[in-house]
């Protein structure tokens, strides 16, 4: 009875991150596709690297897009 508990416990934890793994992706789509390119732009210049792995991205959105769907699905 008492591993019963602890595998109901184990799928719902499963469950959890699942759908915050999913969350995760979901958020990542809609950050890609309404960053404002111009403040990117900016940043690059100013050598910010975490801007230029965005800017990279953005050049790319068909890859990008294609991942974070695969992580949905």
């Amino acid at each position: 009875m008492e591993s019963e508990i602890y595998l109901d416990l184990l799928k719902l934890v499963i469950v959890v991150l699942l759908v915050l793994a999913n969350g995760f992706f979901v958020v990542a789509e809609f950050a890609l596709i309404s960053v404002r390119r111009t403040r990117i732009a900016e940043l690059v210049t100013q050598g910010n690297q975490a801007a230029n792995s965005v800017q990279k991205a953005i050049d790319d959105p068909d890859s990008v897009i294609a991942a974070t769907q695969l992580g949905i699905t």
